[in-house]
């Protein structure tokens, strides 16, 4: 099981460990791997990868597929299914989030990919990868892997999808959400969250934010019943000072939110929570977080203006977000994380004004420290505004030079801003989109200006710029 980036950030993924976790229990050989520097030696034993005959990846976002060609190219496995085929090489197989959005993206480099959940396909994709052991026959493999409905073959069903027929694929959803693990099979403390354990709540979001693209990707809300989370919980007390990280798209539409905070404060026990919505934070919240040592909040705005972020489908206003935070504030929180996105559809310059507006009226109305992440929005497959323009180039930078001007005019210590990598973005945006209608991109972008910002993102060799290329990108 291979993640693509360092250990730290591997070790906070629930899917990845879920997923390990459910193959032991099938008794599955598993071991993994990170994006380490170095020989890449599996965690478990210091085995090398080529030792191993199946590959898988747990893929979340965009650039971590660059990051898959980096490691292939470093590690001497071939990024092509049919090379590695020709040569030898490991199998390869993909899922996690990015799975879920747009397949394609693999088309290339993928032996399979999981459609969606993948616990329910497990069994079959298993019972088939020992087969393949006993005959051998990758070609054998592909066509028994491609009858089970949720696993997308490349090296059968690409040239099918691209030509518009259809192929019968469907995603695989689990509708009991108690019959999954749902928590950490490992607790590290060099994980990025720390002595952490992960605990999934649900599943799926009613809220369909426009430019999410959770609710049509993901499945409809499926939720943990309150007695398997905190039986999850339970299991783990006598394992030392552990906090819990609540795993969900939004904390505050668990429906037994309340109920499992009471019994984590009866339990003694620290939580914390990936980020909140400010319509859904409440006192009892609050004093969660501030109970367990933490004393900052993350939440996401979106934009400056009331109108802009009712049109993305996060409707509470400035007076809301500032009277929830002052409530923040009162029950001992000290800072807050801010996510702004730039480049949203109808979007003028007076907009954008408006963050580090909104800004500093937080901190002064509040008196917390207020730091703003601003990065470009992206338009993605499957969410409403997926189809609008991503802002050009030009116009990001003329924003972000703009923003910080107004961030740094004020010298006060209360309230700065840090600002995402554009070119970061449109790479996301170029392959989140790939195989999408001749070739061709949302807002201009087609395959030339895609190389282009790929080779400018992908520093670490030539070969792996001539990889890329080589898959279509």
């Amino acid at each position: 099981m291979l993640y693509p980036a360092e250990y730290a950030v591997g070790m906070a993924n629930l899917g990845f460990q879920s997923i390990c976790a459910e193959l032991r229990t099938m008794g599955v050989g598993v071991e993994r791997f990170f994006q380490e520097k170095g020989t890449p030696r599996s965690v478990e034993s210091c085995r090398s990868i080529n030792n191993f005959p199946f590959v898988s990846a747990s893929i979340a976002y965009e650039p971590d597929l660059v990051s898959i060609i980096n490691i292939f190219s470093q590690w001497g496995i071939s990024p092509n299914w049919d090379e590695r085929e020709s040569r030898g090489d490991p199998v390869f197989g993909v899922g996690g989030a990015l799975s879920y959005i747009n397949p394609l993206i693999f088309s290339g480099i993928a032996d399979y990919v999981v459609l969606g959940d993948g616990e329910p396909v497990l069994e079959y994709l298993v019972g088939e990868c020992r087969k393949y052991m006993s005959h051998g026959d990758r070609h054998r493999l592909w066509e028994k892997l491609s009858e089970h409905p949720s696993i997308f073959v490349p090296p059968l069903h690409r040239d099918r999808i691209l030509s518009g027929k259809s192929t019968g694929r469907k995603k695989s959803f689990v509708s009991d959400m108690d019959s999954v693990r749902g928590k950490s099979l490992w607790v590290s403390g060099d994980s990025v969250f720390g002595k952490t354990i992960l605990v999934e709540l649900q599943r799926g979001c009613r809220r369909g934010c426009s430019y999410c693209t959770i609710p049509s990707s993901f499945g409809p809300v499926r939720i943990r019943s309150l007695e398997k989370v905190t039986g999850d919980i339970a299991g783990f007390k006598d394992s030392g000072n552990l906090q819990v990280g609540l795993v969900t798209p939004e904390a505050g539409d668990y429906p037994h939110i309340r109920q499992l905070l009471e019994y984590l404060r009866s339990a003694g026990q620290a939580v914390s929570f990936a980020s909140l919505r400010v319509d859904n934070m409440t006192e009892e919240m609050i004093e969660a977080l501030v109970r367990s040592g933490r004393y900052s909040v993350t939440v996401a705005p979106e934009a400056g203006k009331d109108w802009l972020r009712f049109s993305c489908g996060k409707n509470f206003s400035n007076d809301l977000i500032i009277e929830r935070l002052s409530m923040a504030r009162r029950v001992g929180v000290r800072q807050v994380k801010l996510y702004f996105m730039t480049g949203l559809p109808g979007e003028e310059m007076e907009d954008v004004d408006a963050i580090p507006e909104l800004c500093r009226e937080i901190h002064l109305q509040t008196g917390l420290k207020v730091r703003a992440s601003i990065g470009l929005f992206v338009p993605k497959p499957m969410s409403r505004w997926g189809m609008e323009p991503i802002c050009s180039p030009e116009a990001v930078k003329a924003r972000f030079r703009r923003l910080r001007t107004l961030f740094s005019k004020d010298h006060s210590r209360g309230y700065l801003a840090s600002f995402q990598d554009e070119n970061e973005s449109f790479l996301e945006h170029s392959i989140s989109w790939f195989g999408a209608g001749n070739g061709s991109f949302p807002g201009g972008l087609n395959r030339r200006a895609m190389r282009a910002i790929i080779k400018e993102y992908v520093t670490d060799k030539e070969s792996v710029r001539e990889q890329l290329e080589n898959l279509g990108f």
